[in-house]
């Protein structure tokens, strides 16, 4: 009899406590409920093909940047890029006819298992691979606003995009404030807003496709 009372007061103690968790379950906030599972849905599930491995030459390689001058055969460079898996070309000089750029852009792709940065130096004025009117030439000195220099970023942009070309190594953000330092020309006119019109040209190239 009396270990009937124990087991009984232990019962009592037991529905007691799942009694005052569940009292307290209900009183949770929503974000503090508990985490249960969600219901599924069975149906096909589509598996994406697997990512091409890549080796460490590769991963090496993809770090390098080739330099590639219009007197260089375009094929010596295409054998550059498929031998070291090479990741950036940058052109160093440009043909008298600039839109051969653009055979020369398909063609290092080809020889690429990954789409590459095709790169130049088109910063305006002094620096600039392109040549003549076609091209814009405004240099960094002559740009006074961040609204004049996304305009130049936004042109600029342009002008490489046709040409296949996706990286300009510019702008400059040295400041030079002797005109006889060889910086001069190539740097923005303000200290101050160095920074700001830089941004300002990056986004107008961006916006363009071109990386700057």
């Amino acid at each position: 009899m009396r270990l009937f009372r124990i087991f009984i007061i232990v019962l009592l103690f037991a529905a007691a406590g799942v009694g005052f968790y569940l009292y307290e379950d209900t009183k949770l906030p929503p974000q503090a409920q508990p985490l249960r599972p969600a219901a599924t849905t069975t149906g096909s599930v589509t598996t994406p093909p697997p990512e091409p491995e890549v080796t460490l030459e590769e991963m090496v390689g993809e770090l390098f940047m080739v330099g590639h001058w219009a007197e260089t055969p375009v094929a010596s460079t295409s054998e550059l890029i498929d031998t070291y898996h090479l990741g950036s070309v940058v052109i160093m000089s440009v043909p008298e006819d600039p839109t051969e750029i653009r055979s020369w852009v398909r063609t290092w792709n080809a020889s690429s298992t990954r789409p590459l940065f095709i790169a130049i130096d088109q910063e305006g004025g002094s620096v600039s691979r392109l040549k003549g009117p076609t091209f814009i030439q405004t240099s960094q000195r002559e740009i006074i606003s961040t609204s004049s220099a996304y305009q130049v970023g936004l042109v600029r942009g342009k002008e490489l995009e046709k040409l296949g070309i996706n990286l300009n190594l510019a702008p400059v953000l040295d400041y030079a404030s002797t005109t006889d330092s060889f910086m001069y020309q190539r740097s923005f006119a303000s200290r101050e807003l160095t920074a700001d019109m830089a941004g300002a040209m990056i986004a107008g190239m961006s916006e363009s496709g071109v990386i700057g």
